[in-house]
């Protein structure tokens, strides 16, 4: 850990106690956003690539339920005012528009939001889908700073202390927790789950970017050429990181799939921080 972050930790432990909490600032639409007059600009951009996805989802199965004019603008009216400035880590301003507007398109009864921290995408996932039962897992909620009063946060895995649920088929899965996404759609799969949202799904080219071998392998290593490959090795932060290749795993996994989907990107548009697109999963059903 770099000095900085550790200095940081030090002053957050202090803080906390206070109910403040210091972040590193970056440029999403609280540090840097666009004035009142380019809103109406941006809004109807983001809208219209909002409805070009939303149309080409139908092919897998997406009906649009959504109404994306006035909900993306309540949602954007509700961001600039609520309690997740300055959130800090996590998902965007960029990737929590498109996690609402799958999220709202799908209508879910039940959403499983794995990998709290600060409570971002549970508030996200709430404005989208008011009328659904979400729980939000983390193995630990001491970073949780913004708490929905209608969802129950649980400190555990979502595999090992998720809701019973009699219909898992009208369910989504959220993943941004740091962990084998195979393993995840693994899991998904076995309690019946058809959709699950990935954050953080980088390429194999991308693999450096990963902090260890625990988060490994992504979705996209499902659809990688990796016939030749054993093994993957890479650095990060000076420690070395190895990853062996397990085809039949894979194989397996990618059987459990049936529409694989890269979500648009749209820091071009609002001109916030650019994040990697979150992936779409539908999965086979059972």
């Amino acid at each position: 850990m770099k000095i900085r972050s550790k200095l940081a930790n030090i002053v957050n432990q202090s803080l906390g106690a206070v109910g403040v909490h210091l972040v590193k600032c970056e440029y999403d639409l609280i540090s840097s956003g666009f004035t009142d007059s380019c809103q109406s600009i941006v809004t109807a951009k983001v809208q219209e690539r909002i409805d070009s996805l939303l149309s080409d989802l139908k092919s897998i199965g997406i009906n649009d339920r959504f109404n994306t004019p006035g909900r993306l603008a309540d949602f954007h009216r509700d961001y600039l005012v609520s309690a997740v400035k300055n959130h800090g880590g996590g998902i965007q301003y960029n990737n929590a528009i498109v996690l609402f507007s799958i999220a709202s398109a799908l209508s879910p009864s039940l959403i499983i939001d794995s990998g709290t921290f600060r409570g971002f995408s549970a508030w996200v996932l709430r404005r989208a889908c008011p009328g659904a039962r979400i729980s939000s897992f983390d193995v630990s909620l001491q970073n949780l700073r913004i708490r929905e009063p209608s969802v129950n946060y649980v400190q555990s895995d979502w595999f090992s202390g998720g809701p019973d649920a009699e219909d898992w088929k009208n369910s989504l899965c959220f993943f941004d927790d740091h962990v084998d996404q195979v393993k995840r759609i693994e899991e998904a799969a076995t309690r019946g789950v058809r959709w699950a949202i990935f954050d953080d799904d980088t390429s194999v080219g991308a693999t450096h970017q990963g902090h260890n071998s625990r988060s490994f392998p992504k979705v996209s290593f499902l659809y990688s050429d990796l016939e030749s490959v054993e093994k993957l090795s890479w650095q990060n932060r000076g420690r070395q990181h190895d990853l062996i290749i397990d085809h039949a795993r894979l194989a397996s996994a990618r059987l459990l799939v049936e529409s694989y989907v890269r979500l648009p990107e749209i820091s071009s548009i609002t001109g916030c921080s650019y994040q990697l697109p979150l992936t779409l999963v539908k999965l086979r059903g059972r």
